[in-house]
C-alpha cells in the first residue's frame, strides 16, 4: 500500500467515523468542504458559506444534509 492509499483509506474511514459526506474534513463540530461550513456554536448548528452564516439548525445530521444540497 502506497501512502498515496493509506491517506485515502484514512480519510474514507474518518469521514464515516464522524458522518459526513465524502469531500469533507474537520472534526465531529465542526466540518468544511471548503467554502460550505456546518458548526456548532453553543445553542446550535449554524451554517455558513465564505464566512457568511445562511441559516441555523437544531441538529447536527439536518446542518450538514443541507449543506450539502448548498
Amino acid at each position: 500500500m502506497t501512502r498515496a492509499q493509506f491517506e485515502a483509506k484514512a480519510v474514507r474511514d474518518m469521514e464515516r467515523a464522524i458522518r459526513v459526506p465524502p469531500g469533507w474534513w474537520g472534526t465531529w463540530n465542526d466540518v468544511t468542504n471548503g467554502t460550505v461550513r456546518v458548526r456548532f456554536s453553543g445553542t446550535c448548528w449554524t451554517i455558513s458559506v465564505r464566512g457568511k452564516r445562511v441559516s441555523r439548525h437544531d441538529s447536527r445530521s439536518s446542518a450538514v444534509s443541507k449543506a450539502r444540497k448548498l
